[in-house]
C-alpha cells in the first residue's frame, strides 16, 4: 500500500460512521509550529474498514538492552527545582517497574551536550594549558544535580542500566582548541581513552555503574552551536582499542 501523506488522516472508524479527521502541523522550516490542519489539508478516508496490525509474538528478532531516554543536565536541573517529594513522585513515574513506566535504560551525556547549562568537560582548563596525567580531572559539576537525580532513579529501579556517552573531549586535546567542532588532536587518542576510563570510574565510585560507552554522538557530525567533535573511522577504531584495553585491566 503508499504511504499516507503526512496531512492526510485517516478517520476513526466507529462502527459504520466515520469521525472528521484532526491535526496539528509543525514545518521543518519552523513557520508553522503545532499549526491546526485547515479543511483543505485534511483528505478524509472514504474507507469503512478498521486497520489491522499482525504481530507474530512467536517470532523474535533483534535482542533489546532497554528502553529509555536520555537523562541530560537540562533534565536534571528541571526535576532538581522540584520539592524532594514531588521529585521522587516523578522518578517514580518514569523508572518505577510497578507503578511507573519502568524505563530500565538511560542514555548519560558525559560532559555538556546540546541540552546543558553551559559547556563544559570533566578537564577544563584555560586556553594553551594541558592536562595529559588528567590531575585537574573532576566530576564536580555533574555532582551538584545529574549524579543526585541519577541516584534516586537507580535506587527506585537498581536493574536500570546506563549508557554513557561523550558530546566533545576537551578543548585542550582538540584540533581546533574548542568544544565546538575539530577533532581529536593528534597524540591525544591515549590521554582520551584515560579521560573516558576515569569518567566511567568516577561514575562507578559513585553508585552509578556505566554499563555500555559509546565514543560520541551522531557521528560524523559535528554542530557549530553545541559541543561536538568530528572522528574518522580510523581515529574511532584507534580510541576503541585504547578504550576498551584500559577497561580491561
Amino acid at each position: 500500500a503508499a504511504p499516507v501523506p503526512s496531512t492526510q488522516l485517516a478517520p476513526a472508524v466507529r462502527g459504520t460512521s466515520a469521525v472528521s479527521p484532526s491535526g496539528w502541523l509543525t514545518t521543518g522550516d519552523a513557520t508553522r509550529r503545532l499549526d491546526p490542519l485547515t479543511a483543505a489539508e485534511l483528505k478524509p478516508s472514504t474507507s469503512r474498514s478498521a486497520v489491522h496490525v499482525a504481530v507474530d509474538d512467536t517470532t523474535r528478532y533483534q535482542s533489546m538492552d532497554g528502553f529509555g531516554a536520555a537523562l541530560t543536565e537540562s533534565s536534571a536541573h528541571l526535576l532538581m527545582q522540584l520539592k524532594p517529594a514531588a521529585r521522587t513522585a516523578a522518578l517514580r513515574s518514569l523508572f518505577d517497574p510497578v507503578t511507573g513506566a519502568g524505563m530500565d535504560l538511560v542514555r548519560l551525556p558525559l560532559g555538556s551536550s546540546d541540552f546543558a547549562l553551559s559547556r563544559y568537560t570533566y578537564d577544563d582548563l584555560p586556553a594553551g594549558q594541558t592536562d595529559p596525567t588528567l590531575s585537574r580531572f573532576t566530576l564536580a559539576h555533574d555532582d551538584a544535580e545529574i549524579v543526585p537525580v541519577l541516584q534516586e532513579a537507580l535506587q527506585i529501579n537498581p536493574s536500570l542500566r546506563v549508557l554513557g556517552t561523550p558530546w566533545s573531549a576537551p578543548a585542550w586535546m582538540k584540533s581546533n582548541q574548542s568544544l565546538l567542532g575539530g577533532t581529536l588532536a593528534d597524540g591525544y587518542t591515549d590521554v582520551y581513552a584515560g579521560y573516558l576510563v576515569r569518567t566511567v570510574q568516577a561514575l562507578r565510585a559513585r553508585q552509578i555503574p556505566i554499563r555500555f560507552l559509546t565514543l560520541g554522538n551522531e557521528p560524523r557530525y559535528a554542530p557549530a552551536d553545541y559541543p561536538g567533535m568530528l572522528l574518522s573511522p580510523q581515529q574511532e577504531a584507534a580510541l576503541a582499542g585504547a578504550v576498551a584495553g584500559r577497561l580491561a585491566q
